[in-house]
């Protein structure tokens, strides 16, 4: 059985047959086809974008990588996606995220059935794009240049990236034969975007740093706080930032550290140099906390293995997630976890037995929530204990593998199928 995997960005293993210099995410990806590859049967290849000028094909250890081009709008270039298609004849195409142009043509372009996982989703988070930060205002206010032209750039990024990404992954959802979700949050979704499509939860297998046994604590900083994401102002950076300004009141050594780089690191992304990382920069600077906060660069699984160890608290921030693999890797790792309770993060951990939530974008429960893990030792012992031995039943590799492997079977049947329109058209 033939399966092509769509993805937005190149995994570790494309980039090592066609760019070894380009920027690499999606571990999850990794992990669910080293989970695969073996599995009698099944032929799989990933299909990415590439600026080069050709459709090149090639495999390593086992799975095929198909590069082809991009076209001036982002999406592929029809032509070579259509030849590419006709080549690799799969049973199933199967798009992992459904919000860039790219994955509406590659399903609009295969007749045959389509299973689509979800990654964000673009309709419900364009809400909370802002963090409700007063982003409109902002704008209006040249008395204050810098913050307005933050807002500038922040509202031009969410018509140039964000809105473009709403309407393609309307065209995608409508597209699935099959929905792949996490939580309920995520079924919720696929029932509004895909209601012609089952929907069926296949848990993430995370990348294999995090199922190492446990080390023992010993090296953990005492009242650090580690959050995984804040370039975009959903993540709720600010919010973060804020509780650490209440906390230190009553733990003055208490630090937040931030993966990925500082604003003054980005010199290449003008969204990052004048967006909303700027701004996250100048509520450090005015509430004093230069010293108290720290980027830690960006991190591989074995990096973040180790900031996540030296934390005493993980926090998710974000004003909504669908299923946020930084919890997953946190709870895995045995860290004592607070989230905001949004999206599908209830979903992942139970409140007070695995996790202690707080209302998205309240700074005060957050630094409550927070104080009560630093104040009591067995508290955070609990919660860490109970949230590994829930993650690693949720994560387990041969589980989930297995669930998509039996997928892949009941919807791929057992003819090679044609892309829907003829080369001679795309010609």
């Amino acid at each position: 059985m033939k399966i092509v995997w769509v993805t937005n960005l190149m995994v570790p293993e494309d980039a090592s047959l066609a760019d070894p210099a380009a920027a690499t995410f999606g571990g999850w990806i990794s992990a669910m086809l080293g989970a695969l590859r073996e599995a009698p049967g099944l032929e799989l290849t990933v299909l990415v974008r590439t600026r080069a000028r050709t459709v090149t094909i090639a495999a390593r250890d086992g799975v095929g990588h198909a590069f082809v081009p991009i076209s001036p709008s982002g999406g592929f270039d029809p032509r070579a996606l259509r030849w590419t298609l006709a080549e690799l004849a799969p049973d199933l195409l199967h798009i992992e995220g459904a919000e860039m142009v790219h994955a509406a043509e590659a399903a609009e372009a295969f007749a045959g059935p389509v299973l689509v996982s979800m990654q964000g989703v673009m309709r419900a988070l364009a809400r909370y794009e802002f963090g409700e930060l007063p982003v409109g205002r902002w704008a209006m206010g040249w008395h204050r240049p810098a913050r307005a032209l933050t807002a500038a750039a922040m509202l031009a990024a969410k018509q140039r990236s964000f809105v473009p990404r709403i309407a393609a992954e309307a065209r995608t959802m409508a597209r699935a034969d099959h929905v792949v979700g996490r939580t309920e949050w995520d079924r919720a979704y696929a029932g509004l975007l895909a209601p012609q499509a089952p929907y069926t939860a296949v848990p993430r297998i995370l990348r294999p740093p995090f199922y190492a046994p446990s080390a023992p604590r010993s090296g953990t900083e005492r009242h650090r706080i580690f959050i995984g994401n804040a370039h975009q102002a959903r993540k709720g950076g600010h919010v973060a930032v804020k509780a650490l300004q209440l906390l230190r009141c009553r733990f003055a050594d208490a630090t937040l550290a931030i993966a990925g780089e500082p604003p003054a690191d980005n010199r290449r992304d003008w969204k990052k140099r004048i967006g909303y990382p700027a701004e996250l920069g100048r509520q450090i600077d005015a509430a004093g906390l230069g010293d108290a906060v720290h980027y830690t660069g960006i991190l591989d699984a074995p990096a973040m293995v180790r900031e996540m160890r030296r934390s005493h608290v993980f926090v998710l921030a974000s004003l909504l997630e669908n299923s946020p693999n930084t919890l997953a890797e946190a709870m895995m790792l045995g860290l004592p976890v607070v989230a905001a309770y949004a999206g599908g993060a209830p979903d992942m951990a139970q409140p007070d037995v695995e996790a202690l939530f707080y209302r998205p974008g309240d700074p005060v429960c957050l630094a409550h929530q927070v104080g009560r893990i630093f104040q009591s030792t067995a508290l955070a012992e609990r919660l860490g204990a109970a949230a590994a031995a829930r993650a690693r039943v949720t994560h387990d590799p041969a589980t989930n593998s297995g669930r998509l492997l039996a997928l892949y079977r009941s919807m791929g049947g057992g003819d090679a199928r044609q892309p829907a329109l003829a080369m001679e058209a795309a010609a």
